[in-house]
């Protein structure tokens, strides 16, 4: 007979987490008018297009790309939409309804989730999870380790219709420098659940100083990636090319 697993062995094995220090965006340029045939300045100016002929990519590229193809397809399953909800009574003895939002990870076919204790840092608030596949399912806090801003849920497996997506931890050591990463997550709100980014480790190690979070345990060391990650992020799992989890956003 299994027997139960420590919830501890997860948020230890869980203490790599992803910290993102810039977000770089692209913008195109505008498309520049041309005059029209005939040298006439006063005629309007018409776009000029042209034709172009068909790219060749090279093969490293289009292997890098299919690598990314297969862990996105391999990992996305697993990723869950987190929200905790609790209702609080007013001065104004009104009720309202608090909501925290975020991502997570199931790394366990037991129903154990991975995120960050932030995201349902709300005292006796009820967790929800929405699943890749579509399905809800309640879930409760069973863990946690506030220092490293870490939070261990579990939800009921019979709950859930079909198999258990599963991503596995990766090893305790950070990942070198200059490693493709993946993060994955619900930037900005759930309606936005199933985002993927990539990006490289920028650097590994870095001091708890530089993060400004509180309760953060000065011995600890974070991640630093480019991929982007937004607020609804937290939580998600930072991903390697093996498809094994390296931090968490």
């Amino acid at each position: 007979m299994a027997t139960s697993p420590q919830p501890h062995r997860y948020l230890t094995l869980a203490l790599l987490l992803a910290l993102v220090f810039s977000l770089g965006l692209h913008f195109g340029s505008p498309t520049d008018t041309l005059p029209g045939a005939g040298g006439d300045e006063n005629q309007t100016p018409t776009a000029r297009f042209v034709a172009s002929s068909a790219l060749t990519v090279s093969s490293p590229a289009k292997s890098l790309e299919a690598d990314f193809q297969r862990v996105v397809h391999a990992v996305m399953p697993s990723v869950v939409n987190i929200t905790a909800t609790r209702q609080e009574r007013t001065r104004r003895n009104t009720i309202v309804t608090r909501e925290g939002h975020g991502s997570g990870v199931i790394v366990d076919g037991r129903g154990y989730v991975v995120t960050n204790y932030h995201v349902v840092d709300l005292e006796g608030a009820r967790l929800s999870l929405d699943l890749a596949n579509g399905q809800s399912v309640a879930a409760r806090l069973v863990a946690t380790d506030v220092s490293h801003d870490l939070a261990l849920l579990r939800f009921d497996p019979n709950a859930i219709h079909g198999s258990i997506p599963v991503t596995k931890l990766g090893a305790a050591q950070q990942p070198g420098v200059g490693s493709w990463v993946l993060a994955f997550g619900s930037p900005l709100s759930g309606d936005l659940a199933g985002s993927v980014s990539a990006g490289i480790v920028s650097a590994n190690y870095r001091p708890a100083g530089a993060v400004n979070m509180r309760n953060i345990d000065s011995r600890a060391t974070f991640l630093q990636t480019d991929a982007a990650v937004n607020p609804g992020n937290s939580g998600g799992p930072l991903v390697n090319l093996d498809g094994e989890v390296v931090g968490i956003n």
